[in-house]
């Protein structure tokens, strides 16, 4: 990795997402078409100062031109204009010396705004990361150095190697649920015998009824004592009402979106999805995540009102259900597949966010309420408890949303994804007749399955098994 310029050391990486929001909000409001764009980069780099160009060339061009797409380019610019605020105020706090949270992306930030944090999720922080062409692989090499295992997931291991190299400031505390992954407890636990900052993991729940909720919410309240005493701040119950009415309306969009993907053909782009997890974990509780999700929820209705999809007109779609989760480094791919092959992006694991009301009404039930969120938030509720959880959710998606086939790109480390792949895959097939297709990745490293290799993986699927099967007859 390059050493890190003084002037940026502890903010490079939050620096380099606001460069790239700002270029992109930049793009999209004063070019029609990404032909535009390329005519005068040459004139605008000679604008720009020598960081915001590296940054500028290491962004995938697909990912541009994808972005420049009619059904993409308003909600990407939403997404970036949100973004440009967020992390100004990540660099802004850090500069303060506001205390800074880290935390395991299965939790919503809402909590610890309102126990005076600055809230920065690190899996999603590293997702995004993996978009640039050169990616997080040497923080994750750097880790790896140290003498970890290579099958360790790429979602966490490049979070200790970005700290290590300076591009990320050590927080105040890290926070997360004890839940079954062992790569990102294995990260923070480094984090902290490396840096002595506060760690704190509490306990899970293994059971998704009344006593597993009183239990997440009990861990999860003694959890706030110890974040009172590090931030010197009591929990704001204002401040947290507030919050969890704004993400209320989120919810709630977020499940009118989830059906209205089951309207033929579906009408909300698949690229969409990694900047859905990324809202919900930066924004969640403000403003700008709701009126993004709005955002989607208009133009999807405008889509089914004029009768079209996200697909070109004239394509027969191919509705795809993707069983294990979005990938990091390629988001462009599920343009390209709504392209190519007509083939949609109906939900994944990482994706799969449905409508939960929060009892705004005291503490204790908004402290309740977000435990439960918790309990049922994208892939801690398929990787948490029983497998047959999660074989049960993608069926119920799969069956319910009217899925053609199941696509498994799934995390090379990924332990209990991997050993719930056959039994879902022959499930679909058993019940539901549709095929499915397994393959490794890795989430944040594009070495494992290199973009080309990723659409000859999934094409293959499409051109040789799924148009010869009985659903599709």
């Amino acid at each position: 990795m390059k050493p890190v310029p003084k002037e940026l050391e502890g903010i490079e990486l939050f620096q380099r997402y606001l460069t790239t929001f700002n270029l992109i909000n930049i793009a999209l409001t004063n070019f029609k078409t990404v032909e535009d764009l390329m005519a005068a980069a040459p004139e605008i780099l000679k604008t720009l100062p020598e960081y915001d160009v590296g940054v500028f060339q290491s962004l995938r061009p697909d990912i541009v031109i994808a972005a420049f797409h009619p059904k993409n380019r308003n909600v990407v610019l939403k997404c970036a204009q949100a973004q440009i605020k967020f992390w100004q105020g990540i660099i802004d706090d850090i500069k303060a010396d506001k205390p800074q949270l880290d935390f395991w992306f299965a939790q919503g930030p809402e909590l610890f705004r309102a126990l005076g944090f600055s809230p920065l999720c690190t899996e999603t922080t590293l997702v995004a990361s993996a978009i640039y062409q050169d990616g997080c692989e040497d923080a994750t090499d750097l880790f790896r150095s140290k003498g970890f295992a290579d099958h360790i997931c790429t979602a966490n291991v490049a979070y200790p190697g970005y700290v290590m190299n300076g591009n990320w400031k050590v927080p105040h505390v890290m926070v997360k649920p004890g839940t079954p992954c062992p790569s990102s407890n294995l990260a923070y636990q480094a984090i902290k015998k490396w840096y002595g900052n506060d760690y704190i993991m509490y306990d899970s729940t293994y059971y998704l009824d009344e006593k597993g909720l009183a239990h997440q919410t009990d861990a999860i309240r003694r959890a706030i004592a110890k974040l009172e005493k590090i931030s010197g701040q009591k929990l704001d119950e204002a401040v947290l009402r507030q919050q969890m009415k704004e993400s209320n309306q989120t919810y709630a969009l977020c499940g009118e979106l989830l059906e209205l993907r089951k309207n033929k053909p579906n009408p909300d782009p698949g690229m969409h999805r990694i900047l859905d997890l990324l809202m919900m974990v930066t924004l969640l509780g403000e403003p700008s995540c709701t009126e993004y999700f709005q955002l989607l929820v208009d133009e999807a209705k405008e889509r089914v009102a004029k009768g079209v999809g996200a697909i070109p007109e004239g394509k027969k779609e191919i509705r795809a259900l993707h069983t294990w989760a979005l990938n990091a480094y390629m988001p462009d791919l599920y343009h390209w597949l709504e392209e190519t092959y007509g083939m949609t992006y109906l939900t994944c694991g990482l994706s799969y966010f449905v409508n939960h009301q929060v009892d705004t009404s005291s503490a204790d039930s908004m402290v309740e309420g977000w435990a439960q969120r918790i309990m049922n938030f994208t892939m801690e509720r398929q990787s948490m408890s029983f497998g047959d959880v999660w074989v049960d959710d993608m069926f119920y998606l799969a069956k319910n949303w009217d899925a053609d086939c199941g696509i498994f790109a799934g995390n090379l480390s990924c332990k209990q994804g991997w050993a719930m792949s056959k039994l879902l895959g022959d499930r679909l097939e058993d019940e539901l007749g549709i095929p499915s297709v397994r393959f490794e990745i890795e989430l944040c490293d594009k070495r494992t399955c290199p973009p080309d290799e990723f659409k000859h993986r999934i094409g293959s699927f499409v051109e040789t098994i799924l148009t010869n099967s009985k659903k599709r007859v």
